[in-house]
C-alpha cells in the first residue's frame, strides 16, 4: 500500500519515540527530568518558559533535521522500516 506522502513525492524521517522532546529545552538543550505529564508549561534553568507541546514540536523538528543531515534517514532505496516493513524515504520539503 502506497502512503499519501509517497504519492506526493515526500520522504519520511522517524524520530525515536523515546526522544525526550517535551523535557528538553529547545533553547539551551537542558533536560528537565522532573517534568510530569500534567505540567503543560515549564521554565528552564536558562530562564526560557515553554509550552510543553510547542517546545516538543520544535525539538522534534530539530532532531528530524539532525537525523536527515547525518544521512541516517531510512530511504526507500536503502532499507525497509523496522516498524512496519514498508520502504520509506526522506527528503526535506522546500517552501
Amino acid at each position: 500500500m502506497v502512503q499519501k506522502w509517497e504519492q506526493n513525492g515526500k520522504e519520511l524521517v522517524q524520530v525515536n519515540r523515546f526522544y525526550p522532546s517535551s523535557k528538553t529545552c529547545s533553547s539551551c538543550g537542558w533536560i528537565n527530568q522532573e517534568l510530569k505529564l500534567s505540567d503543560r508549561k515549564w521554565t528552564c534553568k536558562c530562564g526560557e518558559t515553554h509550552d510543553r507541546d510547542i517546545n516538543a514540536s520544535i525539538n522534534i523538528l530539530k532532531e528530524g533535521l539532525k537525523i536527515y543531515g547525518k544521512g541516517l534517514a531510512i530511504t526507500k532505496v536503502e532499507r525497509k522500516s523496522d516498524f512496519n516493513n514498508e520502504a520509506h524515504s526522506m527528503k526535506p520539503e522546500t517552501h
